[in-house]
């Protein structure tokens, strides 16, 4: 019978319960011989047999609520569901034996000379457009160096010139400024002035009729008048 899978024994066709299975979850649960059984599993049941179909659907170690009635008053407990008899499983078909992985082989690495040559293959040969192009960039860059060191000797050239040109104009004037004076008024004057300062109003002398000295710098002027005064 169904019912003994809640540890409980019925009268035949009826939900009254007329034994309990001692040690059974019905026992622990508080169920008597007498009891009836009124819901199982949320189920109304009203025969031996409505108990059976709904038991047959419940699973193994299922908790159950069964609402029962004693002596007209309705209480609820809750029984576990024993073993119920499952139908044969087919025997599972043995699964092929898996066969094992083989990892691939490792990669080959090239050797240096394969290595040199591959790295030669793909670093692109310059065409002709840019060897024309760097050597037109190196005659440009080489130009303007030569450019730059030639306008820099011309002017060091211009300014040694200037300096002499200067130079031998106060040297000339100094010499005709000697000469035109006896040696005996060159003394007094030079005692009286300095030679420098006297230079400095020949120079202020040949830029009021001249507008400038020649070459353009004045110290250097000075300096040759100097020079020829002294």
């Amino acid at each position: 019978m169904s019912a003994s899978r809640i540890g409980v024994e019925l009268y035949a066709g009826t939900c009254v319960v007329s034994q309990v299975l001692p040690g059974g979850s019905a026992a622990s649960a508080g169920i008597v011989p007498g009891d009836s059984i009124t819901v199982l599993a949320d189920r109304k049941v009203a025969s031996e047999a409505d108990i059976d179909g709904v038991l047959a659907s419940i699973a193994s170690g299922t908790v159950i609520p069964i609402q029962c009635e004693r002596s007209g008053r309705a209480f609820t407990v809750a029984v576990m569901a024993l073993g119920a008899p499952t139908a044969a499983r087919p025997a599972p078909t043995p699964s092929p034996t898996p066969l094992p992985l083989q990892s691939p082989p490792p990669p080959v690495s090239a050797t240096p000379v394969a290595a040199a040559a591959a790295a030669t293959e793909s670093s692109p040969s310059p065409t002709p457009k840019s060897r024309r192009g760097l050597v037109i960039g190196i005659v440009v860059a080489v130009v303007a160096v030569v450019a730059v060191l030639g306008f820099l000797l011309v002017r060091t050239l211009s300014s040694v010139a200037g300096h002499s040109e200067s130079y031998q104009a106060g040297q000339k004037v100094g010499h005709t400024y000697r000469e035109a004076l006896s040696p005996s008024d060159f003394d007094m004057a030079t005692s009286l002035v300095p030679p420098n300062l006297t230079c400095q109003g020949l120079q202020t002398a040949w830029i009021l009729e001249h507008g400038s000295v020649p070459g353009g710098d004045q110290n250097q002027w000075l300096s040759g008048c100097t020079a020829a005064l002294a």
